[in-house]
């Protein structure tokens, strides 16, 4: 369970909130809107979660999006011509690498999402679907996890609290944005 749950996902969504409901209260939207805003929201985590796709040629984002995505990421964490240099450099020999297990993954993902909306899917499938989908993740981690022992040293405390702050951002938002969403339908 998400680390800010202990008292229940509802309760800790009605706490950041107050106890109003979260069409009426923080979006002030219609359940339709915040369907729409919940598809935008995965849609943006699923494409988060594949942008080393972008080492692919051709297959990937188109290019003004790949460029600003990373000028922005450059310009807000403050790298230096000489840090993007150096980590395209322990990125580039991983390419190939981080390119198939995204797209194993990705595939993994939509066989996964296939049994479980399958008509009669057994229990026994859709764990094995989920296990399929587990190791790839695994395996995706495990690689990130190298890389990033590997990129970390190059930049400053400063630019990995910008980059920890970022993500620990993005996740509160996910977490509100996922348990107002399942509070709302279930209401």
């Amino acid at each position: 369970m998400p680390r800010a749950f202990e008292n229940g996902p509802v309760e800790w969504h009605r706490q950041k909130i107050g106890n109003k409901s979260a069409a009426a209260g923080v979006w002030k939207v219609n359940m339709k809107k915040s369907i729409i805003l919940a598809v935008a929201l995965m849609t943006a985590l699923i494409a988060g979660g594949l942008v080393t796709l972008q080492a692919q040629d051709g297959a990937s984002a188109p290019a003004c999006w790949r460029q600003r995505g990373w000028a922005d990421a450059q310009k807000k964490i403050g790298l230096t011509d000489e840090q993007v240099a150096k980590i395209k450099a322990e990125l580039r020999p991983e390419k190939e690498a981080l390119t198939t297990l995204s797209l194993r993954q990705h595939d993994a993902r939509i066989a996964l999402r296939e049994t479980v909306q399958k008509a009669g899917a057994t229990e026994a499938e859709v764990r094995a679907a989920a296990a399929k989908t587990a190791a790839v993740e695994a395996d995706l981690a495990v690689l990130k996890a190298n890389l990033h022992a590997r990129i970390a040293p190059l930049m400053t405390k400063e630019q990995l609290d910008k980059i920890n702050a970022r993500q620990r951002k993005m996740d509160d938002f996910a977490d509100a944005m996922i348990v107002g969403f399942i509070d709302r339908m279930v209401r």
